[in-house]
């Protein structure tokens, strides 16, 4: 009876779950604004809940609806301007697009977070007391690491389109600085530049910093609405898998350590390939930090003033934003050479 219930809401689940994932995009894009842009950043999240919750197969289906759903609508809006033909091609490609930068990889990771290796037919509730039972599920690094790796291969991919139209790739972003200066002036305001900065050189900054930022927003988005996806599912006792020791578990592999030596290396780099550099620099270190803030949760477990440290460090996080990141990262770093949560956890045991 339960296999049949769960059949029977896995239609109507991929239904919504599709056309809520694509009308939170769409609808709130349009209105421009902070809050609208930040709940739209929330729309993966009814895709993930589709898969946690209803399986890969349900997900998969919402994520049909969703692309299929921002096609249409893309082409309705365009038919007035270009005609059904153009608008039915610009909205494919829109499609494509959309697919592969936010549906898929939503699915992908909320996919990886309910895989394990064990019977797939039963619930975690009836394979909890099984005795025998191996439940090898897919570990919380590899998961961050994927989300990580999408962030970076989505901007990696769009700076190599966008450079290739470009003979001199340096002298494009000079023309883009060229082109936000007058933006900035109106953002300024009444405030004056420090002395030896100029305008055009701000602006220039601003275009090389856009798109490691975005790939590290774009890694940041994707861990966020999992984690809330996952909250979800777990009070609707749905979740498959136990939730994790967040703190404990996620863990870098060690090689990403020299990976991340060598894209800040690479950075001094001009051209494309600098820019990618910095792409992948930014979201390791982000990854790092993550790792960083675990080790802190972790290692002061038992301290008698945790909850107030804890407190307060989100407190600086929040008001110095991003200066503390790198401390996170250093300590993340330190965490991929020497174990620190490991050696803690063997000299309790011993």
């Amino acid at each position: 009876m339960v296999n049949k219930q769960n059949s029977d809401l896995r239609v109507p689940i991929a239904l919504g779950s599709g056309l809520a994932a694509t009308l939170l995009l769409v609808g709130l894009l349009r209105q421009g604004t902070w809050p609208a842009l930040f709940l739209a950043s929330l729309s993966p999240l009814p895709l993930m809940i589709a898969t946690l919750g209803f399986g890969h197969m349900t997900g998969l289906g919402a994520v049909a609806i969703a692309v299929l759903t921002f096609v249409a609508l893309m082409t309705a809006t365009a038919i007035p301007q270009s005609g059904f033909v153009d608008a039915g091609l610009t909205a494919g490609l829109g499609g494509l697009v959309f697919a592969a930068c936010q549906a898929l990889p939503a699915w992908w990771l909320a996919h990886l977070a309910g895989f394990n290796r064990s019977d797939p037919a039963l619930p975690w509730s009836a394979r909890r007391n099984e005795s025998g039972k191996t439940r090898d599920y897919y570990p919380l690094g590899g998961i961050v690491l994927q989300a990580a790796l999408i962030g970076f291969a989505i901007v990696g991919f769009a700076t190599l389109a966008a450079s290739l139209g470009q003979v001199n790739f340096d002298a494009a972003l000079d023309k883009a600085a060229a082109k936000i200066a007058p933006f900035l002036v109106q953002a300024l305001g009444s405030y004056e530049l420090p002395n030896g900065v100029d305008l055009l050189s701000l602006a220039h900054l601003v275009i090389r910093a856009m798109p490691p930022l975005t790939a590290s927003m774009i890694f940041v988005a994707l861990l966020f609405n999992l984690w809330l996806a996952a909250r979800i599912v777990q009070v609707s006792n749905r979740l498959t898998r136990p939730w994790p020791d967040i703190a404990h578990e996620l863990r870098v592999p060690r090689l990403l350590g020299i990976a991340f030596a060598a894209s800040v290396a690479f950075c001094l780099l001009g051209g494309v390939a600098g820019v990618i550099a910095s792409e992948a620099a930014a979201v390791l270190a982000i990854l790092f930090a993550l790792q960083g803030l675990c080790v802190i949760h972790d290692l002061s477990r038992g301290a008698k003033f945790r909850s107030a440290m804890l407190c307060a460090l989100y407190v600086v996080l929040a008001l110095l934003m991003p200066w503390p990141l790198v401390a996170f990262t250093l300590v993340g770093l330190i965490e991929a050479a020497f174990g620190l949560r490991d050696r803690k956890a063997a000299a309790s045991h011993s």
